[in-house]
């Protein structure tokens, strides 16, 4: 959840962003359950890998966005 937060962002940006990393991986993990695909260590550890290093650094909007397409990439 704190991939995203940079050390000058202020509070509520820093919050955002925690909340729409956080939501997604609500919204990952529950798919997953429903879908009956694995949600562990070795299945998710390189996905996350991948999505945290693509959310670095990034403004709210950015983070939502990147993390949307990935929902929507895994729901293919």
């Amino acid at each position: 959840m704190l991939a995203p937060i940079k050390a000058g962002d202020s509070d509520e940006i820093a919050w955002r962003k925690a909340m729409v990393v956080a939501s997604f991986i609500d919204i990952l993990v529950a798919r997953r359950l429903w879908n009956g695909k694995s949600i562990d260590y070795n299945t998710m550890q390189y996905a996350m890998f991948l999505a945290i290093k693509e959310i670095r650094d990034c403004s709210p909007a950015e983070t939502a966005s990147l993390l949307k397409s990935r929902l929507e990439a895994e729901g293919r």
